[in-house]
């Protein structure tokens, strides 16, 4: 092993530096300072700091002077800050506070300009694959406009197999207003879809070899009223169409609820 010399004064910082650590008075000889380091307990000294959750990365470090954090205490999230769940749906043109919601459903009908012409409840007890009149309607000349829609709504008001009978028809006005026309043609562009027992549209058209169950299949202008002619036809494919059956004329008067009214 190799010797080296110390000093005295070495030994005397070295002790010093011990005492200092661990308060006592002691003296000490070269072979008792390493156990006497070794037995030093030191206490660091340690601050506690406090964070408030933000939109940006926070780095917590202990200021200067201390030796490191005891603990750091978070805050509980801002009002600000919420974090949103659940949807809400939006049904009307009002102001809404969505701040809590993740999502929101916006179902909000188009504003509504149509008009009830006509309601009523046919019996309905035929049996005949060809077609004949049911019922005449008569609804006043301002239906008679261009760009309007009559909506037609046949429905059965009792059920098949989970579903109606019924058809919806649409004549669309697109000629001159003073256009007299029977089965869609010239002012009127008309759209028949039949619903069988199954609750599907079948049979779309005009003439009678398509159309079938209860529909409305001519149109016409009088000198004061409009005349709208309700037929039924029986076809062995979709069973019976005897019941009494629900009829609702609508004048539709713009583009949104035409829309709507199509759906």
């Amino acid at each position: 092993m190799s010797k080296a010399i110390i000093t005295e004064s070495n030994l005397t910082n070295i002790a010093n530096a011990i005492r200092a650590k661990n308060g006592a008075s002691n003296t000490y000889t070269p072979s008792q300072m390493a156990t006497a380091i070794q037995n030093i307990v030191t206490t660091p000294t340690l601050q506690a700091k406090t964070a408030t959750p933000a939109t940006s990365q926070q780095i917590i470090t202990a200021d200067s002077g201390y030796d490191g954090l005891s603990q750091v205490t978070v805050n509980s999230i801002p009002s600000e800050y919420v974090i949103p769940s659940g949807e809400i749906t939006l049904d009307e043109n009002t102001v809404y506070n969505v701040t809590n919601y993740e999502t929101a459903l916006v179902n909000v009908s188009a504003p509504t300009t149509y008009t009830l012409l006509h309601s009523s409840s046919e019996s309905v007890n035929y049996s005949s694959t060809s077609a004949s009149q049911l019922k005449e309607i008569s609804i006043s000349t301002s239906a008679w406009t261009k760009d309007k829609m009559l909506y037609v709504r046949i429905r059965r008001n009792s059920k098949a197999n989970g579903y109606y009978y019924g058809s919806d028809n649409y004549y669309l006005n697109y000629g001159a207003a003073n256009n007299e026309s029977t089965g869609g043609n010239a002012a009127w562009m008309h759209s028949a879809l039949n619903i069988n027992s199954s609750g599907k549209y079948v049979g779309t058209g005009l003439s009678g070899s398509t159309c079938y169950g209860i529909y409305p299949y001519t149109i016409s202008k009088g000198s004061s009223n409009c005349t709208l002619k309700i037929y039924q036809k029986y076809n062995s494919t979709y069973g019976t169409i005897n019941g009494t059956y629900n009829i609702l004329v609508y004048l539709i008067g713009n583009a949104a609820d035409r829309e709507t009214f199509a759906k």
